[in-house]
């Protein structure tokens, strides 16, 4: 329990000190410079912690001051003194490690306090002691006493908030990033009415259980504070290690698996995956020839034959990215000349049928036109069946082009040997 208020020494106090003034015999003398900060406009706080004690000889309490001036900067070198009162009464109730403090270069300055033993009976449930700190100023009539209380319970009576024990489980202990971790404190044990989490990283939370998800991959501590109903707390910290998200899987196929130029292809990323707790959330694709697209089942087409390089990326919500690249083959859509002739080795002026029947387009595509270079400089023949014959014997290279309805062509060239 902390009072931070101002109260004067009783009347009986101001009396013992004018007795003690009045028997002391000093000559005249000029003051001393002012030094220090000056006491007006100083602001003086002070903190007891634990605010409570057994009554035990033992049990102890840190007491800090700080002082600050009129422009809210520390109060350095600020010598103050410090004393025990009960009931308004001064009196040695315990003990302190120092009566004389000053201010370091932060404002603060310490002293420990020690609570007294018990007596052999309580009669008082418990005491309140209250730590006095005066500043010691050129002028003492100026000065003005500051407090703080420090409750004492007798031994055989719990301090409340001393059953205090505050734990936690974490789940999962090892975490990746921006995975969602889960923190319990049910069982932590006391009369708890505050949780408060502090992560780490800046997060914080409240509540017996929380949640929270760690952005990138380090070692934090994540620590609970509990408070009981009086004010007292206590707190229990843990390491925990996040480790690096694990990227999402990319993976696609495409139909057909032999496209040809202008032929649209399904391309089709459902097989792609993300990481455990994780979702996908973008697709996006390069065609490899210049084109991109987005979606998990997007089409494309290629003008021209070639191979190209298809590039899938992934994106899940983490922020996280997969990649996957497959070769596509856009093949030759050009129709395939062919031919047989007969007689095999015809003979000079022996008519020799042609036949171009086995000649082909790609599916959905008809030949519409057969051209016949015979190899001996006479007119080129047409029609998939012409006859043809060598005045000569020879071997001529015969060429039988075809072209399809949508305007592409093929050719073929065989030796024909007239004996």
């Amino acid at each position: 329990m902390i009072r931070a208020l101002i109260r004067p020494y009783t009347v009986a106090l101001a009396a013992g000190v004018l007795a003690l003034t009045s028997a002391c015999t000093m000559k005249s003398q000029e003051p001393p410079p002012l030094a220090g900060p000056s006491e007006f406009d100083l602001s003086i706080s002070l903190a007891a912690s634990p605010d409570q004690l057994q009554q035990d000889g033992a049990s102890q309490s840190l007491i800090t001051v700080t002082a600050r001036d009129a422009n809210s900067a520390p109060a350095r070198n600020l010598t103050l003194r410090a004393a025990m009162s009960v009931q308004g009464t001064l009196m040695d109730f315990g003990s302190l490690s120092a009566r004389n403090i000053v201010t370091g270069s932060d404002g603060r300055a310490t002293v420990v306090y020690t609570a007294p033993p018990s007596a052999a009976i309580a009669t008082d449930p418990f005491t309140i002691v209250d730590i006095v700190v005066t500043p010691s100023g050129s002028d003492f009539s100026n000065t003005t006493s500051r407090l703080v209380s420090i409750r004492l319970y007798p031994q055989g009576i719990v301090v409340p908030g001393q059953d205090l024990e505050p734990a936690f489980t974490v789940d999962p202990t090892g975490p990746s990033e921006n995975q969602t971790v889960l923190f319990d404190a049910s069982t932590s044990k006391g009369s708890i009415a505050i949780y408060d989490w502090r992560f780490g990283d800046g997060g914080r939370a409240s509540g017996p259980r929380a949640t929270h998800a760690y952005t990138r991959a380090d070692t934090y501590v994540a620590t609970l504070t509990v408070t009981d109903p009086y004010g007292r707390t206590a707190s229990a910290s843990k390491s925990i290690t996040v480790g690096a998200g694990v990227n999402p899987t990319a993976a696609f196929d495409f139909s057909p698996t032999a496209p040809l130029p202008s032929q649209q292809i399904f391309f089709n990323a459902s097989a792609s995956r993300g990481a455990p707790g994780r979702t996908i959330v973008s697709y996006a694709w390069d065609f490899g020839d210049g084109s991109t697209g987005s979606g998990p089942t997007p089409t494309h087409s290629y003008a021209t034959a070639a191979g190209y390089r298809v590039t899938l990326v992934v994106t899940d919500d983490a922020g996280r990215t997969g990649v996957v690249t497959q070769n596509v083959t856009i093949g030759d859509d050009s129709p395939k000349a062919a031919f047989d002739f007969a007689p095999a080795t015809p003979a000079p002026n022996q008519s020799i049928a042609f036949n171009g029947s086995t000649s082909t387009a790609v599916t959905g595509r008809t030949i519409v036109s057969y051209t016949w270079n015979w190899g001996d400089g006479t007119p080129a023949g047409s029609g998939i069946a012409p006859n043809h014959s060598y005045p000569t014997a020879g071997t001529r290279n015969v060429t039988l082009t075809v072209v399809d309805n949508a305007g592409k062509s093929g050719s073929i060239t065989k030796p024909v040997t007239v004996q």
